[in-house]
């Protein structure tokens, strides 16, 4: 991390109303699934993190698991640290000693797990939020078909996020399976062109000129690479502030001759994720 606050989400207020709407339902003693589904740097965690925070003013308790490649040991650590992490986990972490953990007893497990989470949604409302589900095992596939489904009667909001087309086959056939039951289906696409300013004015405490605003859209609406383009042309001082009427006004000085792809290079350099950075991780 490097130091600086946070940035408002920009750009998915329609997918957010839905989720609120789903949310509302759930206040009303019925379980809902969310499926998010985008391509990196689209915002999938974002969206998840402001889900949770709606969650949380509807008076829900929250718990967030995401899953990670490598996982075959512990395939149900995602669905584990959103029961039992945080500094007030959906569940007593004395709990965890008395279930099932062995591989060989992921039926009985996912049972226990089931018991505990209807003994908590009984109290209060929840959101079980589960990120990066492409990274999702068998026993963590199961997992996710099947609580929701037993869980339907009771007040638990399941929001999902995925990356498109990739995964496990099992991991894949959840997620259609959750669909076909009725859950919401959410697919993030690049921002607009206004999502795109709201962005420059976030990082740069100014609204963008048209010139800025053209070398911004071709970095194709991912507001991950939005936000470290913007950073990085303020970081090495190319962008400039100038005050109008009544507004500010935020302009970059590019060199001529610039390639056209520049912007884009040097946001996937902030980023992390160009050619150099390969295997960082970044979530977004």
């Amino acid at each position: 991390m490097d130091g600086r606050a946070a940035l408002p989400l920009r750009g998915r207020q329609e997918e957010l109303s839905r989720v609120q709407k789903r949310l509302e339902e759930v206040r009303s003693g019925v379980g809902a699934v969310v499926v998010v589904e985008g391509r990196a740097g689209l915002g999938k965690t974002r969206l998840l993190d402001a889900c949770a925070s709606l969650a949380s003013g509807l008076s829900f308790r929250v718990g967030r698991g995401m899953a990670e490649p490598g996982r075959s040991v512990v395939d149900l650590q995602a669905l584990l640290d959103a029961m039992f992490d945080g500094e007030d986990p959906l569940v007593a972490r004395h709990a965890l000693s008395s279930l099932h953990t062995s591989p060989e007893q992921t039926f009985w497990l996912l049972h226990d797990l089931q018991a505990l989470l209807e003994e908590a949604a009984l109290a209060n409302p929840l959101l079980i939020g589960l990120d990066d589900l492409q990274w999702a095992g068998t026993s963590l596939a199961l997992a996710i078909r099947q609580l929701p489904q037993r869980l339907a009667s009771l007040p638990v909001a399941w929001v999902m996020a995925f990356r498109p087309n990739q995964g496990h086959p099992a991991a894949v056939e959840a997620k259609l399976e959750l669909l076909k039951a009725g859950g919401e289906f959410i697919s993030l696409g690049p921002l607009d062109r206004e999502a795109i300013a709201d962005v420059a004015a976030d990082v740069l405490g100014a609204e963008p000129d048209e010139q800025l605003l053209e070398r911004a859209e071709r970095v194709h609406g991912s507001p991950f690479l939005l936000v470290e383009f913007f950073r990085g042309l303020q970081d090495e001082g190319i962008v400039s502030v100038a005050r109008g009427h009544r507004r500010r006004f935020a302009r970059a000085a590019f060199f001529v001759g610039r390639p056209r792809a520049d912007e884009r290079d040097r946001a996937h350099r902030s980023a992390g994720t160009g050619p150099r950075s390969a295997g960082r991780r970044h979530l977004y």
